[in-house]
């Protein structure tokens, strides 16, 4: 089985969806195979410094998140939204997230999650090389290794080939489709439950499986 996971790491909804897609992950073991595609939200001509009013704008959506998902957001990360000094601009994180997707895979979504804990909880800078050489450390990858393929040539390329990719599935996070022969099949756009999309890739999964069959 192949889910598609189309994501951002700026994406207050994707970080209250974190714990629901590593119990998915959990849940299917071996038999699923998890293609994370970050999308590029705040990427190129869309990439922009925090000022007051998008502060605002973010705030109220992470309010909601939390209300909704239970997801931790503190007032030290808040705080950081104020300075106008930072850039938000995903093509760094997911240059972060393609390189170990591509380098550690087995740590793909322990890695993905730590991102999102060091913007939305320690309210780190995700355009700062120490955040990823804290994380990195922190999984037991080679700092030295990692900062070299992350600021390759081809993981640059690879991360914009991703996002072109990840705008062919979907348009809004996070989303989920299943692969299932040429048939692919939405299962999540906004956030659910791991049991709600379990249940929804199962009962998908056998309609596929009958229509095959038939």
């Amino acid at each position: 089985m192949k889910l598609i996971y189309v994501m951002d790491p700026y994406c207050g909804w994707c970080y209250g969806a974190s714990e629901q897609v590593e119990k998915l992950a959990a849940h299917y073991g071996d038999q699923l195979q998890l293609e994370v595609l970050p999308a590029g939200m705040w990427a190129g001509s869309n990439a922009r410094p925090q000022s007051s009013h998008l502060a605002r704008y973010i705030q109220s959506h992470d309010l909601q998140v939390a209300n909704r998902t239970g997801a931790k957001f503190t007032d030290v990360y808040f705080r950081t939204l104020q300075d106008a000094s930072r850039v938000l601009d995903s093509e760094i994180p997911s240059r972060a997230i393609v390189t170990v997707s591509d380098k550690w895979p087995a740590l793909l979504l322990t890695f993905i999650h730590a991102i999102q804990h060091a913007r939305f909880v320690d309210g780190k800078d995700l355009s700062n090389d120490d955040t990823y050489i804290a994380i990195a450390e922190s999984l037991g990858i080679p700092a030295d290794q990692f900062l070299q393929h992350f600021h390759s040539d081809a993981m640059r390329l690879q991360t914009l080939r991703t996002f072109e990719k990840a705008a062919t599935y979907a348009h809004s996070y996070p989303s989920i489709l299943m692969v299932k022969g040429t048939k692919l099949i939405p299962i999540e756009q906004g956030y659910e439950t791991a049991e709600t999309i379990i249940r929804k890739i199962n009962q998908r999964f056998n309609e596929a499986y009958d229509i095959n069959l038939n």
